[in-house]
């Protein structure tokens, strides 16, 4: 498996992706091949497998509406 971007260690030990708060050590560099056995062993599959979070909603029609010129 090649990491598809940096991955961290938390100061108890658990991995978590670039840009987490609790993010203390690097663990695994972007692009490093780690074995499968390995992977599993870190729980860095299910890290890496988890759904990216939910967009932002989209602006309501009424804030993108042009604006009319005042009287």
């Amino acid at each position: 498996m090649i990491v598809p971007e940096h991955v961290y260690r938390t100061s108890d030990g658990t991995l978590v992706k670039a840009g987490h708060p609790g993010a203390a050590f690097l663990a695994f560099a972007k692009g490093d091949e780690v074995g499968d056995l390995e992977a599993s062993k870190n729980g860095l599959e299910e890290l890496l497998t988890e759904p990216p979070a939910p967009k932002a909603a989209p602006k309501p029609a009424d804030k993108s509406a042009a604006r009319t010129a005042d009287k």
